[in-house]
């Protein structure tokens, strides 16, 4: 009996089919929100309730809280749509930082759940626009929620942008690396004062300690302004750590409320305008070791005694142990020199520094007054190869990097090798 109904109601089936073919051919779209066994996707504001529709002026974000949970199969990817189709990742901020991608791939405990803050730049033109926010797991199923985004009339602020003023002349040359500063005030029109962000080359810059702003490090990209600020402010300082050679567009938006921006850009050079450095090669031997070593002079490359008048660094020399293993393997100044070492995103100084990019002295000045680290009671800790060490003696410069090192176990002629450029 089972049987024959299953048989009657695929003959039942089939004849649909045929009675819909026989007039004109009509396409049936699949569901789009939460259709089949997709995921659970929710929308929230900032305070936790359903988002809104949004109206923000064109080319303004704005950012919704995506709470998602998966139904009967994993999720596999996020994806942000415009009116059904996927948008550029560059629109896209997920928890303040640019998407890798669009889609979105998932992993580990995202694919079962998890709630983001996501930011999306909108059209820039004056239109009504859905956006959608969209997971399909791993079977193919689709979850998604959707705001509308209205750019056409902005809400009940107006569309009228803050008014800025901008200090400093659109083209700068400084070195690389350093900070640049520039003055900003700002006036709200429409609505307070929402945001800073800041672009390089068109990109959101995502090493947020690059960035600082009023006193404030940037927490995220674009940064939101302290209450005290939202009022408006006058010649507020903005630091940009810039890049390390070249040219680059620097491209700075203050947003009120209603998501109305103005904008300035400036276009800063990092060439290597300054005098160049030169290089020479020097070896300092362990102080212990035959007479008249454990100095170095810095000048010329010279190995000299550890009091030598000519010299602005010096071996530490050996402890009470073995021959074999005695020798302290450490440095400090002589004669008035200052050493200090640079460490790669420590201190202010770029993750992308390196000896080998120092072309100019005035970056050699600028890293040892600005972002050197003073050694603990004047003494290094122990050198190890690929240290970068800065020196300045009565008003001379000198950059360090420790090439190799010698380390002799049946005598004290342990030495090290630097790359010097002054």
């Amino acid at each position: 009996m089972k049987q024959l109904k299953l048989f009657s109601y695929l003959c039942i089936a089939a004849l649909g089919v045929l009675f819909t073919s026989c007039g004109e051919d009509t396409l049936i779209d699949p569901p789009i929100d939460g259709g089949g066994d997709g995921a659970q996707v929710t929308l929230l504001d900032e305070f936790g309730d359903p988002a809104p529709d949004v109206e923000v002026s064109p080319g303004g974000n704005f950012s919704v809280i995506v709470d998602a949970v998966a139904g009967e199969n994993e999720m596999n990817t996020f994806s942000v749509e415009e009116d059904g189709v996927t948008i550029d990742l560059s629109r896209v901020l997920i928890n303040g930082s640019p998407a890798d991608a669009n889609p979105t791939l998932l992993f580990d405990s995202e694919r079962t759940s998890f709630t983001w803050e996501v930011t999306v730049f909108a059209h820039e033109d004056a239109a009504f626009r859905t956006y959608s926010f969209v997971i399909i797991d791993s079977e193919g199923n689709r979850g998604s929620q959707s705001v509308n985004v209205d750019t056409d009339s902005v809400g009940s602020g107006g569309d009228t942008p803050p008014e800025i003023t901008v200090g400093g002349s659109e083209n700068v040359t400084v070195e690389p690396n350093s900070l640049y500063s520039v003055k900003i005030s700002a006036t709200p029109v429409s609505g307070r004062l929402a945001s800073i962000s800041v672009y390089q080359d068109g990109t959101l810059i995502s090493d947020v300690s690059r960035l600082e702003f009023a006193g404030n490090d940037f927490d995220s990209n674009p940064y939101e302004l302290p209450e005290a600020l939202k009022d408006g402010f006058v010649e507020e300082t903005l630091f940009i750590r810039v890049q390390d050679s070249g040219e680059s567009v620097y491209r700075v938006l203050i947003t009120d409320e209603f998501g109305n921006s103005s904008e300035f850009t400036k276009t800063i050079n990092a060439g290597t305008s300054g005098t160049p450095v030169s290089t020479i090669v020097g070896v300092l031997l362990n102080q212990a070791g035959p007479a008249g070593t454990g100095g170095l002079d810095l000048d010329n490359g010279n190995s000299t005694g550890s009091a030598d008048l000519d010299a602005e660094i010096r071996d530490m020399g050996i402890d009470n142990g073995p021959i074999a293993d005695n020798w302290l393997q450490q440095i400090a100044g002589v004669n008035g020199s200052v050493v200090k070492q640079l460490i790669a995103g420590q201190n202010g100084l770029l993750e992308s520094f390196s000896f080998g990019n120092v072309s100019v002295r005035e970056e050699i000045i600028a890293v040892h007054d600005n972002n050197g680290i003073d050694f603990s009671g004047g003494v290094s800790n122990t050198v190890l190869v690929g240290d970068v060490f800065s020196v300045e003696n009565n008003g001379r410069y000198y950059l360090l990097q420790v090439t190799n090192i010698n380390v002799t176990t049946d005598d004290n002629n342990d030495s090290y090798t630097f790359d010097v450029k002054k």
